[in-house]
């Protein structure tokens, strides 16, 4: 007799699905065989390209059995993962192995897990005492499952919640060998976790920090809004002390909460990397990552043994902010390119190739010198000119244009920062940067774009109508500035956003202006 069980296979943050076979040949099969085995032969052969953790899940699944008090077929055991050229890794295929001999030694005698009635798969790391641990990317698990037609999916109860985020699929949640054995016999008359929706739809920020606390900075202030409105990448520069970390870490609090797409999205990343968190609410909040400018090229843009996701992939759909922006090494920099152009990555190693999803918005803070005080009111700097001209360009010019919103943070002086007056909270901004969002989606429904950051030059043609005034303002700014076709289009994405701020359909001309301000660097002398 030939067990079968289905299973998936984590590769990034995608699954790819897995069939696990049985076979056994005792002395009472082998002769149907022709085949003649010593007595009490006793060996299991895991074939089908497996690793290390998935060579060693006969002793788990062996163990995990008899302490679950059923019988462990004798024989030379076959266990075969197909398709057989597909690299198999972790320990997740401990649970179908053992229900496939499970159902080779009669407990789950003539099951068919492939029926339409109760196509069903499973996932599960055993311990040796027959409890089910957690695995990671039980959610892409989840994805892959309905997308094939599964009906049910058994799962550790650790990651039941996260897979319950699926729709249409029953996710049965097993806190060991037994009861994930019971499920898979009986699916129908299991319980399935049902994910609460209401978590989604009124999700609370409960942020610690809010944009009332940053005083004086109105530039800065409403670059961020319109930054947040559109999705845009944010350059701040500035002085020591002017507020840029400040700004950039309370930038998350003004942007519209994670629609269920996006949250499926970044949970299926989080999930191959092993950091959802046990409680989901945490999900809900736009991802902010800050990683130090030391990280390597393979921390900020993924990669590793089993290629998992980095820093750029764990801020899709949030905020990367990279503080002290040219002192992160010159290829960690370069590498950012083709993520903002594309809005993915695409790692290639030795062991495959993956695409991870990179749409994030990009704020980054750097001084204006290596002294930090070109410019300032009341210190001078002391940095010679080519020492200023080395520094800023450690980010070279594709990089920067690439950055939609280049704004200056000056110095802020003592009376700004004791005014009494309170500034906008984080609330009253969110709300207009909401509303400028369900303006972009509904005017982008039909297509693949999601905000106005994401318009390439066509899309940007089709989408941003200027008034003749506009027109005429844009022409005479990229005609004397010589702007280049990119820095064009990024004018036109960020004037776009600026009219929905302000509720028009067409841009007008002070949107145009407005949007000018943020092209690029103030030029100075330095000292």
């Amino acid at each position: 007799m030939l067990a079968k069980a289905y299973s998936f296979a984590s590769y990034g943050s995608q699954a790819k699905l897995v069939t696990i076979e049985v076979n056994i040949f005792n002395n009472t099969s082998a002769s149907e065989y022709g085949l003649e085995l010593e007595e009490d032969r006793q060996s299991t052969s895991i074939i089908g390209l497996p690793d290390t953790a998935v060579r060693e899940s006969k002793e788990r699944v062996r163990s995990a059995i008899i302490q679950t008090g059923l019988r462990y077929p004798k024989g030379e055991i076959i266990i075969s993962l197909a398709p057989a050229d597909l690299k198999k890794h972790g320990p997740a295929f401990d649970l179908p192995i053992a229900l496939c001999l499970a159902a080779w030694s009669g407990h789950a005698k003539d099951h068919d897990p492939s029926s339409c009635e109760s196509k069903i798969a499973a996932i599960g790391e055993l311990s040796l005492d027959g409890t089910l641990r957690s695995v990671r990317n039980v959610i892409s698990c989840a994805v892959a499952a309905k997308k094939l037609g599964f009906r049910y999916l058994i799962v550790p109860k650790q990651n039941a919640r996260e897979a319950a985020l699926i729709k249409d699929l029953a996710v049965l949640p097993a806190g060991n060998f037994k009861e994930a054995l019971e499920a898979y016999l009986a699916p129908a008359n299991c319980r399935a976790m049902v994910f609460d929706r209401a978590l989604i739809e009124n999700a609370s920020y409960g942020y610690d920090c809010d944009f009332s606390e940053i005083k004086g900075q109105m530039a800065a202030r409403r670059a961020a809004e319109i930054a947040a409105a559109g999705g845009h990448n944010l350059l701040l520069f500035g002085p020591p002390g002017s507020g840029k970390t400040l700004l950039a870490r309370r930038l998350p609090t003004i942007l519209p909460p994670l629609s269920e797409e996006e949250l499926i999205e970044n949970m299926q990343i989080y999930s191959a990397k092993g950091l959802v968190p046990k409680d989901i609410r945490l999900m809900i909040r736009r991802p902010f990552r800050s990683p130090h400018h030391s990280v390597s090229l393979s921390g900020l843009i993924g990669g590793g043994l089993q290629i998992e996701p980095g820093e750029v992939s764990l801020a899709h759909n949030g905020v990367l902010f990279l503080d002290e922006f040219p002192e992160f090494a010159k290829n960690v920099l370069e590498a950012l390119r083709q993520p903002l152009e594309d809005g993915f990555v695409n790692i290639v190693r030795i062991a495959g190739s993956v695409t991870f999803p990179a749409s994030f918005m990009l704020v980054a803070a750097m001084n204006p010198c290596p002294c930090g005080y070109l410019g300032h009111p009341v210190k001078k700097c002391k940095c010679p000119r080519r020492l200023v001209e080395s520094y800023r360009a450690r980010v070279s010019g594709p990089l920067m244009d690439r950055i939609d919103m280049h704004v200056e943070m000056p110095f802020v002086p003592y009376e700004e920062l004791t005014a009494k007056e309170t500034p906008e909270d984080s609330k009253t901004i969110r709300e207009r940067c909401l509303r400028a969002r369900r303006a972009q989606t509904e005017r982008y429904k039909s297509t693949r774009f999601r905000s106005n950051a994401q318009l390439n030059s066509s899309a940007a043609q089709r989408f941003c109508p200027l008034e003749k005034e506009a027109e005429n303002a844009l022409k005479y700014a990229v005609t004397k500035m010589s702007l280049s076709a990119r820095t064009y289009t990024r004018i036109l994405r960020v004037a776009r956003t600026i009219a929905d701020l302000g509720n028009r359909e067409k841009i007008e001309e002070r949107h145009i202006l407005e949007a000018l301000q943020f092209k690029g660097f103030r030029e100075d002398s330095p000292g």
